[in-house]
């Protein structure tokens, strides 16, 4: 059966199905059953009808993109497009950079990406890429927010044992197995013990901290607080070199001990005699 005309007609074939098209989209819909059979209906969207190929479970196939748009809205350039470009599925909220993609906004249902469980809000199957190309600087890439102190906001859990390796609480304490600090610019001290090292006077020392409380190349209580914190890598080297400046001072006490016990006893024989 065949209703209009070259431009726009209903066309229906037995067997196939209905056709509702155009000169310019001959398929634009079709309204199929599945083998003949009524009850199996599904249906094709920009396509042709032979070519549609999908099973009794398969109610709806669209060749190329859907999108859906608010209530109300007569553009087209703004809302929800679903497709596949050929290698990847693609859902896009469209036309307004200030509207976000709400997944069970309302339900609050878990979300499961990838895998079947879903132990928590939303459960990723393999792993999270964040790129996050920023205009300004302390913003976030990735936040989270808890109402509660002992809240564990971050943790990395390993899977054999159920250990918790990695853990950030709401307080901002942290928790780790181990730490290493790759420092870009980092200098070991060990140059304390080159023979050119000027190790200041432990009188000019005592100087300095008196005067300045704190040691040298330490920062004050004022830098820590104008820099909201000291940067632990930094502060490591330091308070190492601070630790082998010590070892040089015991080195050097030790040796004047040495030479006053040394002539202490020649004293001692002298008054022998």
């Amino acid at each position: 059966m065949f209703l209009g005309n070259t431009n726009y007609f209903v066309k229906s074939t037995r067997g196939v199905g209905v056709t509702i098209g155009s000169s310019t989209i001959p398929n634009g819909l079709v309204l199929l059953n599945s083998n003949g059979v009524i009850a199996y209906g599904v249906i094709g969207i920009g396509m042709i009808p032979n070519a549609l190929g999908f099973g009794p479970n398969e109610k709806v196939q669209v060749n190329g993109f859907a999108r859906f748009l608010p209530n109300g809205q007569t553009s087209s350039a703004l809302g929800l497009q679903v497709g596949h470009d050929g290698a990847n599925g693609i859902i896009d909220n469209v036309g307004n950079s200030t509207s976000s993609l709400l997944i069970n906004y309302y339900s609050g249902n878990n979300v499961s990406i990838g895998t079947g469980a879903t132990p928590s809000r939303l459960t990723v199957g393999k792993g999270i890429t964040s790129r996050f190309n920023s205009t300004i600087d302390y913003d976030y890439n990735f936040k989270a927010e808890v109402n509660r102190n002992y809240t564990k906001a971050i943790a990395v859990v390993n899977t054999v044992g159920n250990v918790e390796n990695f853990l950030v609480y709401g307080d901002g304490t942290v928790f780790a197995r181990e730490l290493k600090i790759r420092a870009t610019s980092f200098i070991h001290p060990d140059y304390v013990f080159d023979e050119d090292y000027q190790l200041m006077p432990l009188l000019e020392l005592e100087k300095y901290f008196k005067t300045n409380k704190h040691l040298p190349n330490i920062p004050s209580t004022k830098d820590v607080k104008e820099n909201d914190g000291v940067n632990v890598g930094e502060m490591q080297n330091k308070l190492l070199e601070k630790v082998e400046e010590l070892t040089l001072y015991l080195v050097q006490i030790h040796k004047e001990n040495e030479k006053l016990k040394m002539e202490i006893e020649n004293l001692k024989k002298m008054n022998i005699r």
